[in-house]
């Protein structure tokens, strides 16, 4: 079977629709009011199983090439970060869950990551009587491309694009220019969070992470950030900088990576969204991630902000 630019396979009939949905917001008497009907139509590939057992499995191995310690014991897959993907064990007993979590963890911010439907009904409510709060419920989308995805993305109209891997020599810019998109702020952050953040990205790069930087006209303009677990690609992170959005350097970013994951001859490259962020998953559906190999409930802890 054949492939698009985009990776949508030509003969759509021969792949299995999962889900279809729109959001519509109107009302008759005030049309400025409308919103867009959103439709998302959700494709499995023919690899759906095997990507979607692969993407579970990244966060329950006890492994570092991410750049990341996890451990795995009676009770879940507990990460250095706070994240935390509990086991059968946590349902039948959530008291001693919980306190289990207060003794490996103390009073840091925690973040319980419900992937597993009986685990959540189970789960759900034990948590919620504890104080933990609904955060983000999450999706993860698979592109699958071609064997040979094409020439390199052109460059956005007007402007001058440069794209740079990420190294130690630009570790500084990549890592400001992150922060300063992902606050939406065109502001220097504090030394110490650069430091820090700067650390965190250092971490990722010693194991299996990766990133991608923009500029145009040699300034800084916009990042990303993967892991290489092969055979598949995890976008984990991409954002702009609000001076240089709306001109299509986050597209341009993605395609870059799609080209370069592909002639690599990477199985799919998976891309996290919220579930709430339409604007996200509408950019990432036109360019081809279009089937949902993961989705999972975050729960934060009475302490997380």
């Amino acid at each position: 079977m054949g492939y698009n630019w985009a990776g949508r396979p030509v003969r759509r009939p021969a792949l299995q629709s999962i889900v279809q949905f729109a959001i519509r917001t109107a009302g008759r008497s005030d049309r400025r009011r409308r919103k867009e009907i959103l439709v998302v139509d959700q494709l499995q590939h023919s690899q759906h199983d095997q990507v979607a057992q692969a993407v579970r499995g990244w966060f329950r191995e006890p492994f570092e090439s991410m750049g990341y310690r996890a451990e795995t014991g009676t009770f879940g897959t507990y990460w250095n970060t706070g994240m935390v993907f509990p086991s059968p064990v946590a349902a039948s007993d959530p008291t001693g869950f919980l306190n289990d979590l207060r003794t490996t963890y103390g009073q840091a911010k925690m973040m319980v990551c419900l992937d597993d439907s009986s685990l959540e009904r189970q789960l759900r409510p034990a948590l919620a009587a504890a104080g933990w709060s609904e955060g983000e419920s999450e999706i993860f989308l698979a592109h699958f491309g071609p064997a040979q995805y094409g020439p390199a993305p052109e460059t956005p109209v007007g402007i001058a694009l440069q794209m740079e891997p990420v190294t130690e020599a630009n570790l500084r810019d990549y890592a400001l220019t992150g922060l300063i998109a992902f606050e939406d702020a065109e502001e220097e952050p504090y030394q110490e969070t650069l430091a820090a953040e700067m650390a965190r990205r250092r971490q990722e790069l010693a194991g299996t992470g990766r990133g991608l930087m923009a500029r145009v006209d040699d300034t800084p303009a916009g990042i990303m950030r993967w892991f290489e677990e092969t055979p598949d690609i995890w976008i984990v992170g991409l954002a702009v900088r609000p001076a240089f959005r709306g001109q299509g350097i986050g597209s341009a970013l993605i395609k870059q990576r799609l080209v370069d994951s592909y002639a690599a001859g990477r199985r799919s490259v998976i891309i996290n969204v919220a579930v709430k962020n339409d604007g996200a998953r509408r950019l990432y559906d036109r360019l081809g991630f279009a089937d949902e190999v993961y989705r999972r409930v975050q729960l934060q802890s009475p302490n997380s902000s």
